[in-house]
């Protein structure tokens, strides 16, 4: 059984522990192997035939597992550590895509392939994650801070495939309150809406929103006692703004006219003709006189109506209510003399509407009031702040370039002279009132932008939208960073709430997604 590595009784004295020289390396890891099969009785026949003690065979098997297991064992976690590496980078490159590329599920899914997105790359997997990311993230937004937050509410209906999408916006902030894929337009479902919103720990100061039949009746019965401010833009800028093109084509035309039948009048020769060529430009002469007169009536009018929509005068002083809804009157009064059917038809419906116009004056006259009675503001800044703000909104209404830019050197102008007077306060100051003007609202401007930007990712879907995608929207644009406009820098959820968002939008999203939770998610066979 020994040969001559066997060592010599001599050589083991004095010595507690010496070490075999028979037993080499490949025995002893041949016992550890036989000894980790893990066969009855296998340790004691290794024991008897190598001559060692059980407990040897017992280290050496220890020894050899746990070494199996270090090796074999990190090569593994690593593996799988590398492939939710790689899943997850499918993930967050799908969610860019989708929401800030506004790429459909099929054009993601190609972008994904062309650049290497390994096994997560279908069409199937792509629709997937996004419907599972959707149905985990809420359609409400909640107050998370203790107590109610005061809000304004503009709210909106936009379609999908005739199906309705119902949003409401806090215009000062752009966040989104709540977006719903409604089966109908229905008062219970605006009342559910708004309910929902309120439990979410939000409450209207007041409502902005179009004529919409089944919302005015909704607000009657859950927000009968807020204020609701009808939309200016609707409500008189857009009835109203189409007929001055119209009027000025039809006056052009018979200006046309009018010259065409002058010049067949001067080429007539028998008196026959001339008779009769007189008549028809005489005609002309009196339909395009009475065309230019419509327009030039129907215009200095209309600019008198969009004038009575400002917030301040050219002081800075808030314009009075009872004074502007008077001067509606009169201009519709003027605009009824025209004994124009399709005109007059427009004029009851905004002379119906002119007691919900001009709610907003009434906020203006009360935040500007508080602001009055800040002795940390100067009066005489006050105002100029005034004016001040309102050229902004100017210059981000205009949609030319040349008025844009007058606004904002108008505003400019008025700022500058402020700053000289303010000093180092003035950075301070302006910002003071600017928040605060911010909160006078005139019209649901900001949802028409929401559902113009919302509508590009509809266009996408081939009318199959869900709900999971628009929560997916909601979370998109509410954390997203703003990055021109008045709100450069911020985003919606940093306006309403006031605090700062230090993580990005995506990476709020992935962290809120119970991604293990996924079946979908598992790596691709």
């Amino acid at each position: 059984m020994f040969g001559e590595d066997t060592l010599f009784p001599t050589e083991c004295e004095g010595k507690k522990f010496i070490r075999r020289r028979d037993l080499t390396p490949e025995k002893r890891l041949h016992m550890a192997f036989m000894a980790l099969q893990g066969v009855w009785g296998a340790v004691t026949d290794l024991a008897r035939e190598f001559m060692v003690s059980r407990t040897f065979i017992y280290m050496l098997r220890g020894d050899l597992q746990a070494i199996t297991e270090k090796i074999y064992g990190e090569c593994r976690t690593s593996l799988e550590q590398k492939e939710q590496w790689i899943r997850k980078q499918a993930i967050a490159v799908a969610l860019c895509l989708r929401l800030e590329g506004r790429c459909s599920i099929g054009s993601t899914s190609q972008i994904l392939k062309r650049f290497g997105g390994a096994k997560y790359n279908s069409v199937g997997w792509v629709s997937e994650i996004l419907q599972f990311a959707g149905e985990c993230l809420p359609n409400t937004l909640v107050n998370e801070e203790t107590g109610v937050r005061l809000v304004i509410m503009a709210c909106d209906e936009i379609f999908s495939h005739f199906r309705p999408i119902l949003i409401t916006v806090d215009p000062v902030s752009s966040a989104i309150l709540r977006i719903e894929l409604a089966d109908s337009r229905e008062v219970s479902v605006w009342k559910e809406h708004w309910e929902c919103i309120e439990r979410s720990g939000y409450l209207a100061v007041y409502l902005v929103n179009d004529e919409g039949k089944s919302m005015l009746l909704a607000q009657k019965k859950v927000l009968s006692q807020v204020i609701r401010q009808s939309d200016t833009f609707h409500g008189l800028a857009h009835r109203l703004g189409a007929w001055v093109d119209r009027l000025e084509k039809t006056a052009y035309t018979a200006i046309e006219r009018e010259e065409d039948r002058l010049n067949r009048l001067q080429s007539a020769k028998s008196e026959t003709v001339i008779e009769k060529k007189t008549k028809e430009y005489d005609t002309a002469k009196e339909q395009a006189d009475k065309a230019i007169e419509s327009y030039d009536r129907f215009h200095y009018l209309y600019l008198c109506l969009i004038g009575t929509l400002q917030i301040f005068d050219h002081d800075g002083n808030p314009n009075e209510r009872q004074a502007a809804e008077a001067t509606v009157y009169a201009a519709l009064d003027l605009l009824s003399e025209l004994n124009n059917g399709s005109i007059d038809k427009e004029v009851k419906t905004i002379r119906r509407l002119v007691p919900e116009l001009f709610s907003y004056l009434d906020e203006a006259a009360r935040i500007v009031k508080e602001l009055k009675n800040s002795a940390e503001i100067p009066q005489d800044a006050l105002r100029a702040l005034c004016i001040a703000w309102q050229y902004q909104k100017s210059w981000i209404k205009a949609k030319r370039a040349e008025r844009r830019n007058e606004y904002k050197s108008r505003e400019r102008e008025e700022l500058e002279l402020l700053e000289d007077e303010l000093g180092d306060r003035f950075q301070e100051v302006k910002g003071a009132v600017y928040l605060e003007l911010d909160n006078i609202v005139q019209s649901s401007a900001m949802v028409e932008n929401i559902n113009s930007i919302l509508r590009m990712y509809l266009n996408t879907t081939k009318n199959h939208v869900t709900q999971g995608m628009l929560n997916l929207f909601m979370h998109y644009h509410n954390h997203r960073r703003y990055v021109a406009g008045k709100r450069k820098g911020k985003t919606p959820m940093e306006i309403l709430t006031g605090k700062t968002q230090d993580k990005d939008w995506l990476e709020l999203l992935i962290e809120k997604v119970p991604w293990e939770q996924s079946s979908q998610l598992k790596p691709a066979a």
